[in-house]
Order: C-alpha cells, then sequence, then structure tokens
C-alpha cells in the first residue's frame, strides 16, 4: 500500500473519530455548555450597564479638545482633523435623541452646522475653518458631551456610536465632497 493511500485513510478514520465524538455528547453537556455561552453573554450585557471608565473619558476628552485647539489655531487642518469633532457631535446628538441631556439637542444641531459651514467656506478658501459662533457652537457641543459621558453608561455609548455607523452607511451624513463642488 502506498504512504498517499495510507495517508488518506489516516485523515478519513480521523475524521471518523471527531464525528463520532460530537455525536456521542449528551444532551446534558449540549445544555450546560449553550448555558456557558449565555453566561458569559450576560457578563458581556452586564459590563455594558456599567458606567464609561474614566479613562475612556479622559481620552475622548482630550481628543476632542486638541482637535478643536489645532482648527483653531493651525494651519495644517486637515479632514481627519475634523473626524474627532464630528464623532463627538454626532454621538452627542444621537445620546441627546436618547434622553442623555435632551435638552442640548439643538446644541449638536448648531454645532452640525457649524461644521457644514466650515466645510462649504473650505471649498472657496481652500482651508477650513470655523467662523466665531461656529467655536462657541462647537464648545458647547463637547462640554455637554463630556457631560454626557460622565452619564451613560458603555452599553449606551456603544449603541450611540452603532447607530452612527448604521447612519453613516445609510448616506445620513454630511457628504463634505459635495457641499465643496456646489460651493
Amino acid at each position: 500500500m502506498s504512504t498517499k493511500s495510507k495517508s488518506k485513510r489516516n485523515d478519513r478514520s480521523k475524521k471518523g473519530a471527531v464525528s463520532r465524538r460530537m455525536a456521542s455528547v449528551s444532551h446534558a453537556g449540549a445544555a450546560a455548555s449553550i448555558m456557558s455561552m449565555l453566561g458569559h453573554h450576560a457578563v458581556i450585557e452586564a459590563g455594558f450597564a456599567e458606567p464609561i471608565s474614566e479613562l475612556l473619558r479622559i481620552e475622548r476628552g482630550i481628543k476632542n479638545w486638541m482637535a478643536l485647539h489645532l482648527i483653531k489655531t493651525s494651519s495644517a487642518v486637515t479632514e481627519y482633523t475634523w473626524m474627532p469633532l464630528c464623532e463627538a457631535v454626532n454621538i452627542g446628538m444621537i445620546l441627546s435623541e436618547r434622553g442623555i441631556g435632551a435638552e442640548y439637542e439643538a446644541s449638536f444641531l448648531a454645532a452640525q452646522e457649524a461644521i457644514t459651514r466650515a466645510w462649504t467656506r473650505s471649498g472657496q478658501h481652500g482651508i477650513a475653518r470655523l467662523d466665531g459662533a461656529g467655536m462657541s457652537e462647537i464648545a458647547l457641543a463637547l462640554e455637554v458631551h463630556d457631560g454626557q459621558l460622565e452619564l451613560a453608561m458603555r452599553g449606551q455609548l456603544a449603541a450611540a456610536d452603532s447607530e452612527m455607523r448604521r447612519r453613516s452607511a445609510k448616506g445620513n451624513v454630511v457628504r463634505v465632497e459635495e457641499q465643496r463642488k456646489a460651493a
């Protein structure tokens, strides 16, 4: 018998042994395995019911406020400089829609409009800059968002982030390139 045919036979016998072992798993064992997975899922969900960690709040705050500072003071502003601000404003809007800082929903809308104005002007002048009102509107939105992060649970923040990405995928976003062409 050739080495090749022995190898094929060994592979088939290994597959058969695995199938026999899997078939011999008792229903009780399968139920215990499922309960273990459900327990693990419950632990994950319980983690989502915890407050957002102080470290995450600090990291997001630094990222957001640094982006605003760079936009105010730097001449090397790119789309990537704007991303943290856009994300903070959009997530803040969704959290306010869901009741966390609901009274500030108009502030987030004003901040979104300020970003839109800046990008519209960038098509005319080559650089995206906030106007005076825009700086104030963005700063207020960031202050409120910082407060939202203190109140929100991890699951609420994760859900808002998912919703922001879902809306973006559906095209429910301001398209900077289209605005530049229209200007």
